[in-house]
């Protein structure tokens, strides 16, 4: 594991080569050594699993990203006290990631580190559709007007099927 030289932040390590994307991540504050956390908390969820980045020496610490196929991820809780950030790629293949600062396609091995005025890697298109765990991205509207996800095996009261992103309902 890299101990990234920085004088203070949080540096967040990624793989494709890793289950749910997270290698481990760094804290370093002011005149202190850097502490890597090479452990975190999944949450599986019916749908979509989040990974759930929190130490106990600081309940404040919160950073929780949803993780796609395709090497792709969205932040969807993020600890701006920690800053700088930085995103690291070392896996083989670009990563996707929404963050609060846009949305960037980081190469291979190398470095991001999200400010506002972050041009570096940035791309201009959110990150759609999302398909989770199931590769499962439709949404089956019925006569009733109720709606499921995933794939019925031919419904006949299903009267149109619509493409969108699921999670960003929930």
């Amino acid at each position: 594991m890299k101990n990234y030289d920085l004088e203070f932040g949080t540096v967040f390590v990624f793989s494709d080569q890793k289950d749910y994307y997270l290698d481990h991540f760094i804290i370093k504050a002011p005149e202190e050594e850097a502490v890597i956390y090479d452990t975190y908390r999944v949450k599986q969820g019916m749908y979509q699993d989040s990974v759930h980045c929190k130490i106990k020496e600081d309940p404040f610490f919160d950073f929780r990203f949803l993780p796609y196929k395709d090497n792709r991820l969205k932040f969807y809780s993020w600890s701006h006290d920690y800053r700088p950030i930085y995103l690291v790629n070392e896996g083989e293949k670009d990563l996707e990631i929404d963050t609060p600062f846009g949305y960037f396609l980081i190469p291979p091995n190398e470095i991001l580190e999200c400010k506002k005025d972050q041009e570096k890697y940035r791309i201009e298109k959110p990150i759609v559709p999302a398909i989770d765990k199931y590769g499962v991205n439709d949404v089956y509207v019925y006569e009733d007007g109720k709606i499921a996800y995933g794939k019925p095996n031919n419904d006949p009261e299903i009267i149109y099927v619509k493409e969108e992103n699921k999670n960003e309902d929930r």
